[in-house]
């Protein structure tokens, strides 16, 4: 009798267990669907409130407090970029007339393929003036054969100036001098340093004319003040 009571008890325990399981399932089940017909319905789906008494749900965070944050007033001369940045700019704007545009994009294609037709780049010279002044070289005292290894050095023909300038392997340095006491690129184009020079006056300029503008209206207004008077 034990053991017939035993081998049902074990029995009916997977039983229990799968009713339990199919019961919590058909509950979740059904919240499910009792959600869904709310949302459909147009009712909002009632929540635990936040809060210490719900462990599950964090609270809200705080709320910033209202920061009033004083506006950067810009001083005169001063720019949002930093100078190096605005230097760059100032080559973009130089560079701008090369850009490829829908404009000139068949004009450019056509000089990528053909080159650079005009009669400017068509020599002076022809063959044989070529050949004469090849000539005349080959006979000059201080010309040498580069055939000819055993022949002294030739005596240099540069000017102290082109010699200096030949030590340096990057632009000329008549070009670098002059673009620093200028202000300007190797270009000739204005550097940044001379926008800034160019700003200030134009700004002095509109001080001036503001002055005057004033002046004017002053004056007129007392003459009117005189006249009624």
């Amino acid at each position: 009798m034990l053991g017939v009571a035993a081998r049902s008890s074990l029995c009916a325990t997977p039983l229990r267990v799968c009713a339990s399981a199919s019961f919590s399932t058909s509950a979740v089940r059904a919240k499910k669907i009792q959600r869904k017909k709310i949302r459909e319905g147009g009712h909002h789906v009632p929540r635990k409130p936040r809060g210490p008494d719900n462990p599950a749900i964090p609270p809200p965070p705080p709320k910033p407090k209202n920061v009033t944050r004083e506006a950067h007033v810009r001083q005169p001369g001063e720019y949002a970029l930093p100078r190096e940045k605005m230097r760059l700019l100032c080559e973009l704007y130089h560079q701008a007339g090369e850009y490829i545009t829908a404009e000139n994009v068949t004009e450019r294609i056509d000089e990528a393929f053909t080159g650079d037709m005009s009669t400017e780049k068509i020599l002076s010279e022809d063959y044989r003036d070529l050949v004469d002044k090849l000539h005349a070289r080959e006979a000059a005292p201080e010309y040498i054969r580069p055939e000819n290894s055993l022949a002294p050095l030739p005596i240099s023909r540069q000017s102290p100036r082109e010699w200096s300038n030949g030590l340096s392997k990057g632009p000329d340095r008549r070009e670098l001098v002059r673009a620093a006491l200028w202000g300007t690129t190797l270009q000739g184009l204005p550097s940044l340093e001379i926008v800034e020079e160019q700003r200030s006056q134009m700004d002095k300029m509109r001080e001036i004319q503001a002055d005057m503008v004033k002046q004017s209206q002053n004056d007129d207004l007392n003459d009117t003040e005189n006249q009624l008077a």
